[in-house]
């Protein structure tokens, strides 16, 4: 065996083991931002040194390539290639679930705050309608 085909194969089955583990902590996952805390502390826990950077930086795209849809293009193909499991398919769901979640969330934050500006602006604005009023009436 090559060295090429074996480190494949070292690549293939790191990133089974993390899909495994991400799975089995995917289930109190709530947001997108909550999966992308917990590979860190699944991989590195409460610390995180600086020499670990590139380890953690190639586990955190192994699984972004796993669970998002919107994989970077030069890495595409690679699940494709290499055919579902039934583990990734879980976390693909699973990160859809959560990316849409995230999506509404957003959607109704931006609303509230839409809402919350306007009833700002109508306030102030009788307020200082109410102002030059009163100001007009003692000076005249």
């Amino acid at each position: 065996m090559s060295p090429i085909p074996a480190l494949l194969q070292v690549f293939h089955s790191l990133v089974d083991k993390l899909i495994h583990q991400l799975n089995q902590s995917a289930k109190a996952m709530r947001t997108v931002e909550d999966a992308d805390e917990e590979i860190r502390w699944l991989l590195y826990g409460a610390s995180v040194e600086d020499d670990v950077r590139a380890i953690r930086q190639a586990a955190h795209w192994a699984f972004k390539l796993c669970a998002v849809e919107t994989a970077p293009i030069e890495y595409a193909g690679y699940f494709r290639r290499r055919g579902p499991t039934a583990e990734t398919v879980e976390l693909q769901r699973k990160m859809a679930q959560l990316h849409t979640d995230t999506v509404r969330k957003e959607v109704r934050m931006s609303i509230f705050m839409q809402n919350i500006g306007m009833l700002f602006v109508s306030t102030c604005g009788s307020r200082l309608e109410l102002y030059h009023h009163e100001r007009r009436r003692d000076m005249g």
